[in-house]
């Protein structure tokens, strides 16, 4: 962090990067007024020290959709604190965001010619307040909290319970912590992809930039293949920020995404004259390799939506901790 030419300019400085730290992972005031003045050389949000630590975080990143309509935070993420070697991540605390995650991250083997659903080679060990995410055989680990670890226990039995009804294999329950064959294999392949990394483990770690307004104003986060020298991260808002806000975040240098507009389609009108259909902006890397597609979508937000999407949470909540078979037997509620 640059130096003031006077303790008043140094200061303003300071709060200045601590409230855009803060705007990128929710962090709080005092914590990160700490660690900015503790390292004022380092970057203004830490990177991932390693390769491994990058691919997780990128993993992870990836399986972040599937919320929107329920949580009121980017992917059910309130907080994040990056540190170089690791990850925490502080769940909003519903019973259906924690079985969402554990869904999405557990890895399950369907069998032949079926792809591994989850993160290969993930496994985890509980504490009393935490869940700590890591990759057999590397230092990386994501730490989440924020909910009773017994929500995660729950939420691990009924994914059992559903694996075994389908005749799958719970890759994440192997002795030891072994990776399963196909899990290698896959792994392998995708270790051949080019998705970058860097770019996947920086967008999570500043993802409450795209935190909105609103009971349900979550993120939903995917990436795929744009061509065949190209990857491209969707990141789709349902109730973000001002879009040029937004936007003009993405791409501020002092965030080192990297970032710069490719081109912008706007359907929100002008000032008052707001309306539905929001607004899309493109963005690439210098080297053309990278491109986060930024859409803001602009839900509604009147008394009866937010109602309609409160009662899809308590209905998700009801269910979160229920393997998926005994949900489609149940009665109609």
């Amino acid at each position: 962090m640059p130096t003031g030419t006077s303790p008043t300019q140094r200061a303003a400085r300071l709060t200045r990067a601590v409230r855009t730290r803060m705007a990128c992972t929710g962090e709080h005031y005092t914590g990160v007024l700490q660690d900015l003045a503790a390292h004022p050389a380092r970057s203004l949000i830490p990177a991932a020290a390693t390769v491994d630590q990058a691919r997780l975080e990128s993993e992870f990143l990836h399986r972040g959709s599937g919320l929107s309509a329920v949580a009121r935070h980017p992917m059910g993420l309130v907080r994040l604190h990056p540190r170089p070697q690791s990850l925490t991540a502080v769940l909003e605390r519903e019973p259906a965001v924690v079985r969402h995650w554990a869904e999405r991250l557990l890895p399950i083997d369907a069998g032949p010619r079926e792809e591994i659903a989850g993160i290969c080679g993930l496994r985890y060990s509980r504490g009393a307040h935490h869940v700590r995410l890591y990759r057999q055989d590397t230092d990386a680990s994501i730490e989440l909290t924020g909910f009773p670890v017994r929500w995660w226990d729950r939420a691990v039995q009924a994914i059992l319970a559903n694996a075994r009804t389908a005749g799958a294999s719970a890759c994440f329950t192997t002795p030891g912590g072994l990776w399963t064959r196909s899990e290698r294999c896959l792994y392998d392949c995708i270790t051949d992809s080019h998705r970058d990394l860097r770019l996947g483990s920086q967008l999570l770690r500043r993802i409450r930039l795209t935190a909105g307004e609103g009971v349900i104003a979550g993120t939903d986060v995917w990436s795929s293949p744009a061509g065949r020298r190209q990857s491209q991260w969707v990141v789709e808002t349902v109730r973000g920020p001002e879009h040029d806000r937004l936007f003009a975040l993405l791409m501020d240098p002092q965030l080192e995404l990297g970032l710069t507009e490719l081109r912008r389609t706007c359907g929100c009108g002008q000032g008052e004259a707001r309306g539905p259909g929001g607004c899309t902006a493109e963005l690439g890397t210098a080297d053309d390799s990278q491109q986060v597609l930024v859409r803001d979508l602009r839900w509604s937000d009147s008394a009866a939506d937010r109602a309609r999407r409160t009662a899809s949470l308590t209905k998700g909540n009801r269910q979160a901790f229920k393997s998926w078979d005994q949900i489609e037997a149940s009665p109609a509620r």
